[in-house]
């Protein structure tokens, strides 16, 4: 009876010596216009976690992931990443897909003193200097013209042109560009397009070419 019982308790030590995971929280785009695009970033966040935990662990203790869907809505940003705090008790959070839901989820990171990886936010709101609980992974949209500039000097050339696409991100990045190729003594004429998704254009074969009235042009000389 007594060895029956010592086996019992030696079985039953891993299980009471195993320690908590650590819970990793994060909103991805499962569904909505965004999810084609955000597919992803969902794989990428299973392969780390199955990666860390095959190596042991982080800090020597598993890795659970706790992810919800926003529907490609980034007005839900702060109620899914408050419920991931409050409700899944998240240690640790990543950013969602996109600008604009990675600003709404990194104010309400920073306001709840919890750590947030940026993982896809790159516009300037994201990217706002003295938050403390902000790490940041992506570059800022101000960094993606230099090295073009340095190519474009190293070429040679004197005029250029650049197509964007008509949307926050995208604006502030070719707007930051032209005025950077002026201060260097170059033209820079750029052009915005208004961004058609992939689904409304197998719905509509007539707009899978933007129209002259959804371009705009920015130019710096």
């Amino acid at each position: 009876m007594r060895g029956w019982l010592c086996a019992l308790w030696l079985a039953a030590i891993p299980a009471w010596a195993q320690p908590a995971p650590i819970v990793i929280g994060a909103v991805v785009s499962d569904t909505g216009l965004l999810a084609d695009l955000a597919r992803d970033m969902r794989k990428a966040l299973v392969l780390w976690q199955e990666g860390c935990n095959a190596a042991g662990g982080l800090l020597g203790r598993p890795v659970e992931l706790r992810l919800l869907d926003d529907a490609s809505e980034a007005s839900a940003a702060p109620r899914l990443y408050r419920e991931l705090i409050e409700g899944g008790q998240a240690d640790l959070l990543i950013g969602p897909f996109g600008s604009a839901a990675s600003v709404a989820a990194a104010a309400t990171a920073e306001s709840a003193h919890r750590v947030l990886i940026n993982a896809t936010g790159v516009t300037r709101g994201v990217h706002r200097a003295g938050r403390r609980y902000v790490f940041q992974v992506p570059a800022p949209v101000a960094a993606y013209g230099e090295e073009a500039l340095a190519l474009a000097r190293a070429a040679g050339y004197s005029r250029l042109q650049v197509v964007a696409r008509n949307d926050p991100g995208a604006s502030e990045a070719a707007t930051r560009f032209a005025a950077d190729a002026a201060a260097q003594g170059l033209q820079a004429a750029v052009t915005t397009m208004a961004a058609v998704s992939q689904r409304r254009r197998s719905r509509n074969p007539a707009k899978r070419r933007p129209s002259a009235s959804s371009a705009s042009r920015i130019s710096a000389s």
